[in-house]
C-alpha cells in the first residue's frame, strides 16, 4: 500500500506545479515512478499469470485467441529479453502510460488534476490486470487529438494499432464522426436521461430475448455478469461527473477538444446502465469513461468564491483518497503489492 500512496501523494502535492503542454523534468520524474510501479510489480494484477504464461508459451491454445498484435509484442520482448519476463510488463505499463500522460499534458488545463482522477477512480491500477484492453484503450485515447484535427487517416491508423491488442477499440471508429458535433446542453441533458430509462428497461428485454428465443440464446452468456456495489459506485460516481459537466458546459468546457471528450463521454451513459447486468457492454465503458477526466479537471477552478473552492478541492481530494484505497484494495489482485525487487 505504501508505494500506492506515495503515488497518490505525489500527484496531490504536484497539481499546483505540473503545466499543459510544458514538460519538465518533474513529469519525467512522476511518469518513470508510475512506470516503475506498474511495470516492474510481480504477480500483481488478476490476470498477471495468465500474460506471463503467454509470455513463456506463446504458442499455446489460449493464446491463439489473442490479438496478433500484442502476441508479436510477447515475441519481440522474448528475442530482447529472454527469461526476463519482468521487462515485457514494462513495456506494457509504457505503452499503456506514455499516450494518457501525454494527452493529458496537451489538453488538460489542469494536468495533474486529470492524472489523480485517473489514479484514483481505479484506471491505473485495472492496466495490471486488463493489460491487453488498457494498451488499446491508451491508443486510442491518444488517437482522438485526430478528431479535433480533423485528420481521419490518422484516426483510423491509431484505432487500428489499439484493435491489434483488443478487438474492442472498433467501438471508438464512429466517434470520428460523433465526437466532433456540435451539441446543445439541452440535447445532451435529453440524451443522458433518455438514455438511463433506455439502459434500465434494456437489460430485462435482453434477458427476456435471449432466454425465450431460441436463436439468440447463443447471447444468454452476455448477461451472466452481476455488478458488486462497488462497480455501482463507480458508475454512478462516473455518470454524475458526466451530469455536472453537461449542467455546466457554458463555464467548463473551454476547448474543442474537451467538447469532444464531452460527446464521447455522454455516449458512454447507455452502455454503463447496460453493463451493470450484461457483459456484452463491460468491457466497452472503458474507452468513454477517460475522456470526462479532461473536462472535469477544470472543476479546480470553477467557483467564484475562494473558500468555497478551496473547500471543495480539499473535500475532492480526500474524497478520491477512499476511492483510491477502496479500488486498491477490492479490485484487480493489486494489493499487497510485489515487485521482482521484492519491496
Amino acid at each position: 500500500m505504501f508505494l500506492y500512496l506515495i503515488l497518490f501523494l505525489a500527484v496531490s502535492v504536484l497539481i499546483k506545479f505540473i503545466k499543459k503542454e510544458k514538460f519538465n523534468y518533474i513529469d519525467f520524474v512522476l511518469i518513470f515512478f508510475m512506470i516503475a510501479i506498474a511495470g516492474f510489480r510481480d504477480g500483481i494484477g488478476t490476470d498477471y499469470n495468465m500474460y506471463k504464461s503467454f509470455y513463456f508459451y506463446p504458442d499455446q491454445i489460449a493464446a491463439k485467441k489473442v490479438e496478433w498484435g500484442f502476441i508479436e509484442l510477447i515475441k519481440i520482448s522474448q528475442n530482447m529479453f529472454g527469461e526476463r519476463y519482468y521487462l515485457f510488463f514494462l513495456i506494457c505499463s509504457i505503452l499503456t502510460i506514455l499516450p494518457i500522460y501525454y494527452i493529458f499534458k496537451e489538453k488538460s488545463s489542469y494536468p495533474a488534476f486529470s492524472l489523480l482522477l485517473f489514479i484514483s477512480l481505479g484506471f491505473y491500477t485495472l492496466s495490471f490486470n486488463m493489460v491487453r484492453q488498457c494498451i488499446a484503450i491508451a491508443i486510442a485515447f491518444y488517437a482522438l487529438k485526430y478528431i479535433e484535427e480533423r485528420k481521419l487517416i490518422k484516426y483510423c491508423f491509431f484505432i487500428g494499432v489499439a484493435c491489434l491488442f483488443h478487438m474492442t477499440a472498433l467501438i471508438m471508429l464512429p466517434m470520428y464522426f460523433l465526437a466532433n458535433i456540435e451539441i446543445k446542453k439541452s440535447t445532451l441533458k435529453k440524451f443522458f436521461v433518455i438514455s438511463l430509462f433506455a439502459g434500465i428497461l434494456f437489460n430485462p428485454i435482453f434477458s427476456y430475448v435471449v432466454n425465450h428465443i431460441p436463436q439468440y440464446e447463443m447471447y444468454r452468456t452476455y448477461n451472466s455478469v452481476e455488478a458488486g456495489i462497488g462497480t455501482y459506485l463507480v458508475d454512478l460516481i462516473y455518470l454524475l461527473m458526466i451530469w455536472f459537466v453537461i449542467s455546466k458546459k457554458e463555464t467548463i468546457i473551454k476547448s474543442k477538444f474537451e467538447g469532444i471528450c464531452l460527446n464521447i463521454s455522454v455516449l458512454a451513459v447507455p452502455m454503463i446502465v447496460f453493463s451493470l447486468k450484461n457483459i456484452l457492454f463491460a468491457r466497452m465503458i472503458y474507452y468513454f469513461f477517460i475522456p470526462i477526466l479532461i473536462p472535469f479537471a477544470n472543476t479546480l477552478k470553477f467557483f467564484n468564491v475562494k473558500l468555497t473552492q478551496r473547500v471543495y478541492n480539499y473535500t475532492i481530494v480526500i474524497g478520491l483518497l477512499i476511492i483510491y484505497v477502496l479500488n486498491i484494495i477490492a479490485f484487480n489482485g493489486v494489493y499487497p503489492y510485489a515487485s521482482i525487487f521484492n519491496l
